[in-house]
């Protein structure tokens, strides 16, 4: 068992939405990645500590990065949930046309997330997509590896 290092969940908009906040969702096209993915299932547990579900939101996609960033380069989703260290080549793609950014949480759900769920404070640089003017703090969860106890060395 071992920890290689933190992911990252960013929910990467379309800055022309104008989503600042997490009831700017509201009402929104959006994709959680594909059932299975671990950033869905995060972007879930992020809805509900907020007192929100799906059905707060618009229509869902769910699908995988690259289809996720086609889907928001052609402008049929703003917002698109991925645990991945930005920049993601797909969502560099959709920067190059249209500007995306980062929605930041706010400080009491980081810290649900980091009591609830063992995940921890994450902070993404200004200007890793164009959209993003300033530092950005999300959170993340360490991506580590299992192995049977009986495996040869």
């Amino acid at each position: 068992m071992g920890n290689q290092y933190i992911e990252p969940e960013c929910l990467v908009t379309l800055k022309e939405a104008g989503i600042q906040t997490l009831e700017d969702l509201k009402g929104i096209s959006f994709s959680p990645g594909k059932e299975g993915f671990t950033g869905k299932l995060i972007f879930d547990r992020i809805l509900e500590e907020a007192g929100m579900s799906y059905d707060d939101l618009g229509k869902c996609s769910l699908v995988g990065y690259t289809d996720g960033a086609m889907l928001m380069k052609d402008k049929h989703i703003d917002l698109y949930a991925m645990i991945d260290m930005p920049p993601n080549a797909g969502f560099m793609d959709v920067d190059a046309f249209f500007p995306v950014s980062i929605l930041q949480l706010p400080d009491d759900l980081l810290d649900t997330m980091a009591e609830k769920y063992g995940m921890v404070k994450w902070m993404i640089p200004a200007g890793v997509y164009s959209g993003v003017d300033k530092d950005v703090t999300t959170v993340g969860y360490s991506c580590g590896f299992y192995c049977n106890k009986d495996l040869p060395e």
